[in-house]
C-alpha cells in the first residue's frame, strides 16, 4: 500500500513540474489528507508484465486548497485498481500560514484539467483513541525519511502505521487481526496532519481497532506529547476473499 502511494506521488510530481505548476504556486503545497481506496483486482491481477493506465484529475479547488484525485486502471480491461485523493494547502513559508492560491496557479490547473468530473474526496473521521486501552510503540525517525522540505515525508506515517500494528497483531492486542499483518491486504487508507516531525524525532504510535468493525484500525502519532498525524486502515477479510 506505501508502495502504491508513493507510485501516485512520482506521477503527481512528475505532471506538476511538466505542466509548470511548481513555479506558479509562490509557496510551497503541504499536505493535509491522502485517502486510498484498493481494489481485489489489484492484489489479484497486477504484476510486473501489467499495463496500467493513470488517470489525474482535479477534485476540488478551494481558496487555499487543491485536491487531486489520481485512479489507476488496468489498460487492458479498464477495471479500477487504485483510487487516490491528496489534498495540499498552500502554504507561505515565512509566515508559516496558509494563504490563497494564486489566480494565474487555479487558472492553469483548470485549463489542464479541463473537462474532468469533479468529485469531493471522502470526509477522514479523526478518532480521538482511548491512550489506556490501545497499544502503542515508539520509532525515531530516519534521515533518509526526509523530504525537501526537511520533514517527514506524508506516506512514511502510513507506514508506521503498519509497523505498529503488526507489533500489535503480534502480541494479541487486536480481536480479529492475528499473527502476521502481511497476510492482510489493505481495502482503504486514510492519513491527516497537524503537525510535522524531523530526523530524529521520536514518536510515539497508539493503535486500536473499530468497536463495530475490527477489521478497521485507527491510529495516531504524536511527537512530545502532541498529536502531529492520525490515520484509518481497513483491511480485507482473508476469509472471506481467500484468493487475495
Amino acid at each position: 500500500m506505501p508502495r502504491i502511494c508513493k507510485y501516485f506521488e512520482a506521477f503527481r510530481y512528475v505532471c506538476w513540474k511538466s505542466f509548470g505548476l511548481e513555479e506558479k504556486a509562490s509557496g510551497t503545497l503541504f499536505l493535509i489528507q491522502l485517502h486510498i481506496e484498493i481494489s481485489k483486482e489489484l492484489y489479484r491481477q497486477a504484476s510486473l508484465a501489467s499495463k496500467m493506465r493513470i488517470i489525474f484529475k482535479l477534485a476540488h479547488c478551494g481558496t487555499s486548497s487543491v485536491t487531486l484525485q489520481t485512479s489507476m486502471k488496468d489498460a487492458n480491461s479498464g477495471l479500477l485498481m487504485a483510487n487516490s485523493f491528496r489534498s495540499l494547502v498552500h502554504v507561505n513559508l515565512k509566515t508559516k500560514r496558509s494563504e490563497p492560491l494564486s489566480y494565474e496557479f487555479k487558472q492553469s490547473l483548470t485549463e489542464i484539467l479541463n473537462g474532468c468530473e469533479m468529485q469531493m474526496p471522502p470526509k477522514l473521521i479523526h478518532r480521538n483513541l482511548d491512550k489506556k486501552a490501545s497499544y502503542r510503540c515508539t520509532i525515531v525517525v530516519k534521515n533518509v525519511e526526509m523530504d525537501m522540505n526537511y520533514h517527514t515525508t506524508n506516506i512514511v506515517y502510513f507506514e508506521y502505521a503498519l509497523e505498529c500494528a503488526a507489533r500489535a497483531a503480534a502480541a494479541g492486542h487486536y480481536t480479529r487481526i492475528k499473527g502476521d499483518i502481511c497476510d492482510y491486504c489493505v481495502k482503504m487508507a486514510s492519513l491527516g496532519h497537524t503537525g510535522e516531525s524531523s530526523d530524529g524525532d521520536e514518536l510515539v504510535v497508539m493503535t486500536c481497532e473499530d468497536p463495530s468493525n475490527p477489521l478497521l484500525l485507527y491510529f495516531s502519532v504524536a511527537k512530545e506529547d502532541r498529536d502531529i498525524s492520525f490515520a484509518m486502515l481497513e483491511f480485507y477479510d482473508p476469509h472471506i476473499e481467500s484468493n487475495l
